[in-house]
């Protein structure tokens, strides 16, 4: 991907965004990476939850703050040697057979872990990792990146690249056209950049909707659009599967895969649309994992203002798909607002059961109210939790049993 990008940019920085530079938010040897591990290891000593690589960790690190003062020694290096191998560690464990194709931002749950480190402690640790003032740190270096950090800057923007490529190539996979070439990865980064307008005029455009008919007819998002075509849809997805629903009216929260910044001139432009981006610099417009956003244009304020007016004449909001997680506490503050506005506003939440998960309706009820920050029960009454396991038609037939 850097590669490509190094290519992508070539002739398009001007003094204030160059030299490009492959650096990484998350990498084994990032700040970035290393500060998370450290505040993972301070909370589990905090909560005195005895991890052992956490206390290790620690002890390492607070050994070589006093060793600091030394020039140079050969217990200071080595001090520093077993530091590093520790943080290592925990990266590849992190890391653990996660596809160069998927993003490589930091899960806090690794997808697939062997028997032989199911029991390891680490696993514990990385229920500590929290993203809070990691990412935020380099937004600003979006309007200055010469004043603010280049390094800094470019770590930013292939974080938005990194995101922006783990969305779109399993969109692609799903097209005619470029299902094929997820073999070729490296050639995939290349020729999306080197057509970047005309790949995202594609996914948005009737032949890719054709294609992907027979995996979406099924989807939630044509079903409910086609039992209620007068509804107003709001998403935090990035993809264009919400464009071809039903629904009246499309609210994009978070961004989506067609719109790009141009830093220089702090100007969105939608790739649908617009094709003035050959000798621009441009970075997805992604809002990404992250409490603070980095909204610096009224394309997305228009978005919000869309969806605060929306909530304003709402009788009944239906949530799918949404976790509500403290990522997104700005759009849960709007929810909270909706629902204590007045009695007659009600939220309808889908829940999805995991496996052989027992539905608990208190309990759920008063996990959404706790997302909320709500405790009057009398507004938790205004709370409905439908239990489902993925499948549209059972959550349309549950949807119309309620009064919307």
């Amino acid at each position: 991907m850097n590669a490509a990008l190094r290519d992508f940019y070539k002739d398009k920085l001007s003094d204030n965004f160059s030299p490009y530079y492959s650096e990484n938010m998350f990498s084994v040897k990032s700040h970035t990476f290393r500060e998370i591990v450290f505040r993972a290891c301070r909370k589990a000593k905090e909560d005195d939850d005895k991890i052992e690589t956490g206390i290790k960790i620690l002890e390492l690190s607070k050994k070589y703050e006093e060793l600091e003062k030394e020039k140079e020694s050969e217990e200071k290096q080595n001090c520093k040697k077993d530091l590093d191998k520790q943080i290592k560690d925990i990266f590849d464990f992190v890391m653990l057979d996660i596809d160069e194709t998927k993003n490589s931002m930091i899960s806090k749950r690794p997808r697939h872990l062997s028997e032989a480190v199911e029991n390891d402690d680490r696993i514990r640790l990385l229920n500590y990792f929290t993203y809070y003032g990691s990412i935020e740190k380099d937004f600003s270096t979006i309007i200055n990146p010469k004043s603010a950090g280049i390094k800094r800057f470019w770590r930013l923007i292939n974080y938005f690249w990194s995101a922006f490529f783990s969305i779109l190539f399993p969109v692609l996979k799903l097209s005619a056209k470029y299902g094929d070439a997820q073999e070729d990865t490296e050639g995939l980064y290349k020729g999306i950049l080197e057509h970047l307008p005309e790949v995202i005029k594609y996914i948005y455009s009737d032949g890719y909707k054709e294609k992907l008919e027979e995996s979406y007819k099924n989807s939630y998002y044509r079903k409910i659009s086609q039992i209620f075509p007068e509804s107003i849809a709001a998403t935090t997805n990035y993809t264009p599967f919400l464009e071809f629903s039903a629904f009246r009216k499309k609210i994009f929260l978070a961004g989506k895969l067609s719109q790009f910044e141009i830093p220089d001139e702090l100007r969105i432009v939608d790739l649908k649309e617009s094709q003035d981006i050959v000798n621009k610099m441009i970075f997805p417009f992604l809002l990404t994992q992250a409490p603070v956003k980095p909204i610096i244009n009224g394309t997305q304020l228009e978005e919000y203002n869309a969806f605060i007016d929306f909530l304003k004449d709402l009788r009944t909001l239906v949530i799918i798909g949404y976790g509500m997680n403290e990522n997104d506490d700005h759009i849960n503050a709007l929810l909270r607002g909706f629902l204590t506005q007045s009695s007659d506003k009600k939220i309808v939440y889908c829940k999805f059961l995991k496996g052989g998960e027992i539905f608990d309706i208190t309990k759920s009820v008063d996990e959404v109210a706790q997302r909320l920050r709500i405790s009057d029960e009398a507004v938790k009454h205004q709370i409905y939790v439908i239990p489902h396991h993925g499948e549209p038609e059972n959550i349309v037939e549950k949807l119309k049993e309620i009064k919307l």
